[in-house]
């Protein structure tokens, strides 16, 4: 589960992940490893348990973090996990009824821990941050428990489970493989929304910069009409105030920056953004300026 706890930590995030299966591995690993202590087997028969059981506590934890749960139901979560620990592994726990419960964990891995997390890329359309790797090894842990499981101790019972689970943890490993969730790690989409911000103010500025979509504006009818220039900066002046865009930037027409006077985009006559005779395609309030300006069309 290292693979897992590494993916986690890298891109602060546990979407995809299961928090029913994993809640259900961990309390099937604890009566695993209770289950072998309380028999005396060597612990080379179930120390790759043991080792996913202590990963997995830190996986659940994790899932805790970052569902954002409150620490109240954190510590009670703790508290009850640890309460159950201390009476599995105490001989207050009948050997019977410990039985009883390992044989359970067939049933409890495979309907609690691994189908809802099938289940769960099946809805989602992808494995989310399951770690490839993780289910990789869980397969592998799978072969090497069934060898041991048949040469050391033939117990039918841990038989049984391992042969379930490693079917269903290869259903996860093709999911994981077939499927993987596109989870950006932590920052990425700020950097992403800030480099589009700079593209955006390189091609189209606000008013006065120079851009791409910044075209020729035309002059009135009869007055002298100044060649509007890519910096914007020069305005047309006349009586008809009328404005002739290009098709390039016929669709919208940059923000009037305020304090400017009205519109550098066709300022016509002496105070506002319309001429004497003729509507301006693009209006101010005035001789203050600061309005934005209505989309600009071509004049016919």
């Amino acid at each position: 589960s290292v693979p897992q706890i590494a993916v986690i930590l890298r891109t602060g995030s546990a979407e995809g992940l299961s928090l029913t299966s994993n809640l259900m591995e961990l309390l099937c690993f604890t009566v695993t490893v209770a289950y072998n202590i309380q028999q005396g087997y060597a612990f080379n028969t179930y120390g790759e348990v043991f080792a996913c059981w202590i990963q997995d506590a830190f996986i659940v934890g994790l899932i805790f973090r970052h569902m954002r749960l409150s620490w109240s139901i954190i510590a009670a979560s703790t508290a009850a996990f640890a309460a159950s620990c201390f009476w599995l592994f105490s001989p207050m726990c009948p050997i019977h009824l410990l039985s009883a419960l390992q044989m359970s964990t067939v049933v409890v891995m495979a309907l609690g821990a691994r189908v809802p997390q099938i289940w769960l890329n099946v809805k989602r359309g992808n494995a989310g941050v399951l770690s490839p790797l993780t289910c990789l090894l869980n397969v592998a842990g799978c072969v090497v428990r069934v060898f041991t499981t048949a040469v050391l101790t033939r117990d039918g019972i841990i038989m049984g489970g391992c042969i379930t689970q490693l079917i269903l943890n290869a259903i996860l490993l093709y999911q994981s493989i077939a499927t993987p969730g596109k989870i950006r790690a932590v920052g990425t989409a700020t950097a992403t929304t800030a480099a589009t911000a700079t593209a955006l103010a390189v091609t189209d500025p606000p008013s006065g910069g120079a851009g791409t979509t910044r075209r020729q504006l035309g002059g009135s009818s009869q007055g002298a009409a100044a060649s509007t220039a890519a910096d914007g900066n020069s305005a047309a002046t006349g009586n008809s105030g009328n404005i002739a865009v290009s098709a390039a930037s016929a669709v919208v027409a940059p923000a009037v920056s305020p304090g400017q006077g009205g519109s550098k985009l066709g300022e016509a006559g002496g105070s506002g953004g319309s001429g004497d005779s003729g509507g301006s395609g693009v209006s101010s309030s005035g001789g203050g300026g600061g309005a934005l300006p209505m989309p600009v069309r071509a004049a016919a």
